[in-house]
């Protein structure tokens, strides 16, 4: 199905016809050359979707979203930091909540629901039990 990806300056344009696809960024080029002034950056690609594109942090694929090694290794890297912080007394647990909850916030996006829960299960407390999502 036809369609865009945007999030600020970063775009990804979908569609089934190569040459559909090359005359709607030649579009784009235009509108943002003459009513906006901006130029688009130079690393543009054009590839088959089947693959998936990356795109902040996540694989777009047609009909799912996974996350990226690099995000989910940030995931699992930023719980611990946050868990180990409010063990020391440095994170009060509002914050630490708040912060979980931004990091359970960001790869709900994608197909992770196991990933999350396999790496909140493997984060312990001091007590041993295991973090709650």
């Amino acid at each position: 199905m036809p369609g865009y990806l945007r999030y600020m300056d970063d775009f990804v344009l979908f569609g089934y016809d190569r040459e559909y696809l090359k005359e709607e960024l030649r579009n784009v080029e235009a509108f943002l050359a003459e009513r906006l002034h901006l130029d688009l950056k130079n690393s543009r690609q054009l590839n088959r979707s089947d693959a998936g594109v990356p795109f902040l942090g996540f694989r777009v694929l047609p009909g799912r979203v996974l996350l990226l090694p690099r995000s989910r290794a940030r995931f699992a890297n930023k719980l611990e930091k946050y868990e180990q912080a409010h063990h020391e007394g440095i994170m009060c647990e509002t914050e630490l909540a708040r912060r979980v909850l931004s990091l359970v916030s960001f790869t709900s996006i994608a197909d992770a629901a196991g990933f999350r829960r396999s790496v909140i299960m493997r984060q312990r407390v001091p007590s041993g039990r295991a973090l709650t999502a």
